[in-house]
């Protein structure tokens, strides 16, 4: 991991914030998960000029949520974290922390860091605190799982928290969330994700998870609908949504806006990681999951 102001380590996303920098007062600066080599967070301005950065190495992977300093970092493997930077309508910004299943929510300019937030050391990346921490599918990454109400060992794969966009109303209502460790899309009540953390998270399950997740869409397969190796989401401003693969499924697919489906399509889902909990699912190749909307596939 390096802290250099002018040298990034395989970034894996990156936001252009349209307001005003909450320290410069000018708009477009850039905002860059850097993660796969430097599991910070590194911000330039629109001419490239260094402004901040934050970020750490988890400790302990099990529940990254225990300390102030895993808090504010980012899972201590090589699988990309973190791998997403959203700027959102509410001036927060929403890291995804991949294989720690979670998305991570700062202010754009943190105070809450080790030492001074007013000074930067060279050479030293602070560590910042998140706001909120939303929790996706524990046990899917590297954070523990459970089953009959007691710890086990986590899956072990890529994570869930890989990407995330939100819906286009003002109130972002909605956001939609890439789990690639599952091969499903989720979509999260966006007030309920963050609405009942007023004090710091200090297990794996932040708030009363699952409850922001309402459902998901997708299974693991190559065809309309399924999903291998999901790695990103995309939503436009009418509503459609774009979801890319990489490595084995190498494709873009886009689902169109279908409006409100009946309870009685949900199909249960038991992560493998947490098999206690039991999350709704539609599947969109079958009728009553897929028969009101459309998939385009996209080499």
């Amino acid at each position: 991991m390096n802290n250099s102001r002018t040298l990034l380590n395989q970034p894996a996303d990156v936001a252009v914030d349209p307001n005003p920098d909450p320290v410069t007062g000018q708009r477009g600066s850039i905002y860059i998960a850097d993660g796969y080599g430097n599991h910070r967070v590194v911000v330039f301005d629109s001419s490239g000029r260094w402004l901040r950065h934050w970020g750490g190495i988890v400790v302990n992977s099990a529940n990254p949520n225990g300390t102030a300093h895993d808090r504010g970092s980012f899972a201590n493997n090589g699988s990309g974290h973190p791998h997403c930077v959203v700027a959102a309508n509410d001036g927060d910004l929403y890291v995804c922390d991949r294989a720690d299943d979670r998305i991570q929510v700062f202010d754009k300019n943190p105070t809450d860091c080790t030492g001074s937030p007013s000074v930067w050391v060279p050479g030293v990346t602070p560590v910042c605190q998140p706001k909120k921490i939303i929790t996706v599918v524990p046990g899917t990454g590297v954070t523990s799982g459970k089953a009959d109400g007691k710890p086990t060992v986590a899956l072990g794969t890529a994570g869930s928290a890989w990407d995330i966009d939100f819906s286009p109303d003002r109130d972002q209502s909605f956001f939609f969330e890439a789990d690639g460790g599952d091969e499903i899309v989720w979509t999260f009540d966006h007030a309920l994700a963050i609405a009942d953390q007023a004090a710091p998270c200090a297990t794996v399950e932040c708030g009363t998870w699952p409850s922001g997740i309402l459902a998901g869409f997708g299974r693991p397969g190559h065809m309309a609908g399924d999903f291998t190796f999901l790695h990103t989401v995309a939503v436009d401003s009418r509503g459609n949504l774009f979801t890319g693969e990489t490595i084995g499924g190498r494709r873009v697919q886009r689902f169109t806006r279908a409006g409100d489906l009946d309870e009685a399509d949900a199909k249960a889902f038991r992560p493998a990681g947490y098999p206690d909990v039991t999350l709704r699912t539609y599947d969109p190749r079958l009728p009553g999951g897929g028969d009101r909307g459309e998939q385009d596939e996209r080499d």
